[in-house]
């Protein structure tokens, strides 16, 4: 199953320390992650804090909950965003070889998950809300797609568990969006609570681990990924 790319000069890429870098797209790759990160603070500190909501609705809610509310709202536009580029690559892409080297598309899918788990976790912080197990999962995505830039390999197993990972991004987040809004004790609700459940057991107990099928046969996976994948899906 395994699949090797012939380097310049008949060189196999036989583990991740033969991968080779180029100076364009490690100058690209940096340029990304630079915008999306200012991307997301603006999201989260400016959008987040300011985004429209109905006065009938704002009227009910707390500071606090405002807050969180806003945040929320940031979140789950990065959940809708994640969700269809990770359809679009399951449709129009889906090359799963051992040591492809990242696509332009890929590059922009690691740098805009990395700033989110970076700005998303430095947010929590400010208003203080972040748990341990945010800590954890965001400090463990962030590692895992700054490592995969850097080495410019291997993001389209990553991008195998975007689509599965982000389905129910958007569920639940809204579960707080709701309680917040005066829903708590509804069908709608109840209905989103039910999906969420429903899509969160199969994608975190089925797809998403059968990910690692491509992970660990593959010799050139950065010890990051290897590791760090599995904990990161928890």
């Amino acid at each position: 199953m395994t699949q090797y790319k012939i380097a310049p000069g008949g060189n196999l890429f036989t583990n991740w320390l033969s991968l080779p870098r180029e100076d364009d797209i490690a100058t690209f790759s940096l340029q990304c992650c630079i915008a999306l990160n200012v991307f997301w603070w603006f999201m989260f500190f400016i959008v987040g804090k300011y985004h429209y909501i109905p006065k009938r609705w704002k009227s009910k809610m707390s500071p606090y909950d405002l807050i969180v509310m806003g945040h929320r709202i940031a979140a789950m536009y990065n959940g809708a965003v994640a969700f269809s580029i990770g359809l679009y690559w399951y449709i129009f892409d889906n090359d799963r070889s051992c040591s492809k080297r990242n696509t332009t598309l890929e590059i922009v899918v690691a740098c805009n998950l990395g700033a989110h788990f970076i700005w998303d976790c430095i947010t929590m912080k400010w208003h203080g809300f972040l748990d341990g197990g945010n800590l954890m999962h965001h400090v463990f995505g962030v590692i895992a797609y700054y490592t995969i830039l850097y080495h410019q390999f291997n993001m389209n197993v990553m991008m195998l568990h975007l689509l599965p990972a982000e389905s129910t991004n958007v569920s639940m987040h809204l579960r707080e969006v709701l309680k917040r809004l005066g829903y708590r004790y509804t069908w709608l609700f109840y209905a989103n609570e039910y999906f969420y459940c429903t899509v969160y057991m199969i994608c975190r107990t089925f797809w998403i681990p059968s990910v690692y099928y491509y992970i660990f046969p593959c010799e050139s996976s950065n010890p990051a990924v290897f590791i760090i994948y599995p904990l990161h899906c928890i």
